[in-house]
């Protein structure tokens, strides 16, 4: 009987981080930094347009630059952003045409204009407003870092490493005890 006990421990031991999905949502105040919108921006080396978004981001940097931060990927030199630029365009069912290409939150822009700029300023604004574990960033899942709080789902996998090693156990110790 103890080997069974001890068998049932050494596999659960090692099954358990296997199974166990969840990672909650952090209760913890957030830095500056950790607050501030992510504002994905894709350019080309070169391309005036982009030139035009950069110029306008460096504008409003003053005002409203403790709300956002811009992390840029250059797509005509390096072909591993230009193929990243084309699966977040595939993961949003949209097509790129080209650059620059801004995405803020769920919102996108194709190319730059100053028509663009209300509608971009509104989306930083609504998401710093918003807590930063509820913000939705399309990098997190385009390159499946977002790992969900699957509480129930790790519950479900722990009932059921209970129930296959205790089964084991069980048809181990009844197979000996009808050899014996």
């Amino acid at each position: 009987m103890k080997k069974i006990v001890y068998l049932f421990v050494l596999v659960a031991v090692f099954l358990l981080p296997v199974f166990t999905f969840a990672e909650a949502k952090p209760d913890k105040e957030f830095s500056a930094n950790e607050k501030e919108v992510k504002v994905y921006f894709f350019y080309g080396d070169g391309c005036p347009h982009c030139a035009e978004a950069e110029e306008w981001f460096a504008k409003i940097e003053k005002e409203y630059g403790s709300k956002f931060e811009v992390v840029a990927y250059e797509t005509w030199k390096n072909a591993d952003n230009d193929k990243l630029m084309k699966e977040v365009g595939e993961y949003k069912e949209q097509e790129v045409e080209g650059v620059p290409y801004i995405l803020i939150g769920n919102s996108a822009w194709n190319g730059f204009d100053q028509s663009y700029t209300e509608a971009m300023l509104s989306e930083i604004d609504n998401l710093y407003k918003q807590d930063p574990k509820d913000r939705y960033d399309i990098m997190d899942y385009v390159t499946g870092v977002k790992v969900e709080d699957n509480s129930a789902a790790s519950i479900i996998a722990l009932v059921a490493i209970i129930i296959v090693v205790a089964g084991i156990g069980t048809g181990i110790y009844f197979s000996r005890k009808h050899v014996q």
